[in-house]
C-alpha cells in the first residue's frame, strides 16, 4: 500500500483532503481487509474442501468485479454528457 500512495504521488496524484485524510483511508483499508480476511478465514474452516471455497468466494467477489464499471458507464453519466452538450459545452 505504502508504494502505491507514493508511486501515485511521484506520477502528480494529489489529494485533496491532506495527511489526516490519507491516513484515515489506509486505515480504513486495513480495517475492511482484515475483516473480510476473518470471513474468508472462517469460511475456510467451514468448508470441507478447498475447491468449495474457492467457488463460494468466486460467487461472491465476481459480481463485486464489474460494480465500478457499470456505475461509470451508467445511464446518470450519459444523460449528463446529453444535457451538457445541449447547452453548448461539449466533452471531449
Amino acid at each position: 500500500m505504502a508504494i502505491m500512495i507514493t508511486l501515485g504521488l511521484i506520477l502528480g496524484f494529489q489529494p485533496e483532503g491532506g495527511l489526516v485524510d490519507v491516513l484515515l483511508a489506509v486505515i480504513i483499508i486495513l480495517i475492511f481487509s482484515f475483516c473480510f480476511s476473518w470471513i474468508w478465514t472462517t469460511l475456510g474452516i467451514i468448508m470441507r474442501s478447498e475447491k468449495s471455497l474457492m467457488m463460494v468466494s468466486m460467487i461472491v467477489l465476481f459480481p463485486l468485479i464489474f460494480i465500478r464499471n457499470r456505475r461509470e458507464n451508467s445511464l446518470f453519466k450519459r444523460m449528463k454528457s446529453i444535457t451538457q452538450e445541449v447547452r453548448g459545452r461539449r466533452i471531449s
